[in-house]
Parts: structure tokens; C-alpha cells; sequence
């Protein structure tokens, strides 16, 4: 089984202190205890680079490799070293299930490879899931409020009319768009598939606070 090691710290500052370093240590001693090998060129380093997203340098080069087959286990310090966006780890955390790859993070003892392990994996991706749902049912309630307070789709009042934005306001509490359905919208009402693509994210902003 292929390894690589990814370590991260948030700020320069951390940096600074050798929590990096710190990181390293501790993975070091996990892979002699258990008899793993891991060249310098599979250790992935964000080295001041915040966790709020879940593109980085580091990271992004190493799910590459995870998805190209290169390694099928990962080990980390701990599992917030992927990300501090709990959806955002999480879907990772799903995405590395469907290729297969063994996450091990050494702080919280998990090992994916293990039964408790493949336990806890079941479990937060059952967590994205319900989070993915719910997450739905809160955009479709919010859609519905606003078409009740009659107020009107995105603000594009010189392209689409009263009538057209409240249709495509209904079409979208109604299915949520599905795959084609936005070009299957802009048909029906005889406009730029573009024209509705852009109401819709700007209705979602505003339902949603974003």
C-alpha cells in the first residue's frame, strides 16, 4: 500500500513555532512503529496556509495523485489537518471512500482500513448526506417565502418579466433543477439560458444571506 503524508498549518505565525515540524515528528514515529516507508517527495506541506478552504497548493496536488491511483493510504496528524470546513472534510473524506484510499490520522486514532474505522468513515458520510438534504429543504423553503412575499426573481426586472421571474422562482421550488432543467426553463420562457442561470444565483444570495 502506497503512502503519503500531508501536514498543514494555519498561519505563518505556526509556522514560525515549528508546528509543522511538530507534525512531522509525530507522523515520523506512526510510520517506524508500523513498518512504513514514505520518500521525501510523498510529503505534502501547506505550510501557513489556512484550512477555511479546501483548494490549497499541498493538498490539491496530493488529490490529484489520489485520484490518478499513485497512493491508497494517506496519514495525517489529525483529520482537521484536511480542512476546518466540516462539510468540506467531510465530502473529502466521502470522495477518498469511493476511490478507496485508507485515511489514517494519528491524534484521533483513526484508521480506515480497520473495521471501527470504516465505522466512523459510514458515519460522516452519512453526515454529508443529511447535511446535503437538509441543506436543500432550507434554499426551498426560503424560494417559497419569497415568491409568497411577492417579491420579485434576482432583480432582473429589464430582461425577465413580473410573470417570467415568478415561473422561473416556481420552477425552481418545485424540482430544484435538475440536471438540463435550466435550459428546459429558458426555452419555455423564451429567453437566454444565461439570463436564468444568472437570476437564479442571485435570488440564491439573497434567500440565503451569501
Amino acid at each position: 500500500m502506497k503512502t503519503a503524508v500531508y501536514l498543514r498549518v494555519s498561519s505563518a505565525g505556526q509556522a514560525e513555532k515549528g508546528t509543522v515540524e511538530s507534525q512531522r515528528m509525530a507522523v515520523r514515529e506512526w510510520l517506524d512503529r508500523h513498518g512504513v516507508e514514505v520518500p521525501p517527495r510523498s510529503w505534502y506541506v501547506d505550510d501557513g496556509v489556512t484550512g477555511k478552504r479546501m483548494d490549497r497548493p499541498a493538498f490539491d496536488e496530493l488529490n490529484a495523485k489520489l485520484r490518478d491511483g499513485v497512493y491508497q493510504r494517506v496519514v495525517m496528524m489529525e483529520l482537521s489537518r484536511a480542512g476546518r470546513s466540516a462539510v468540506g472534510v467531510i465530502k473529502w473524506v466521502r470522495d477518498m471512500l469511493a476511490l478507496k484510499v485508507v485515511i489514517v490520522t494519528i491524534r484521533e486514532g483513526i484508521d480506515f482500513s480497520t473495521p471501527m474505522g470504516r465505522f466512523v468513515a459510514t458515519i460522516l458520510a452519512g453526515i454529508y448526506e443529511l447535511e446535503l438534504e437538509t441543506s436543500g429543504d432550507r434554499r426551498r423553503d426560503g424560494i417559497r417565502r419569497y415568491i409568497a412575499e411577492g417579491k420579485p426573481w434576482g432583480g432582473f426586472r429589464s430582461t425577465l418579466s413580473p410573470e417570467q421571474q415568478r415561473a422561473v422562482a416556481e420552477a425552481v421550488a418545485a424540482e430544484w433543477w435538475p440536471h438540463g432543467s435550466v435550459k428546459r426553463v429558458a426555452k419555455e420562457l423564451g429567453v437566454s439560458h444565461w439570463i436564468v442561470l444568472r437570476a437564479r444565483r442571485k435570488h440564491e444570495k439573497k434567500i440565503l444571506g451569501r
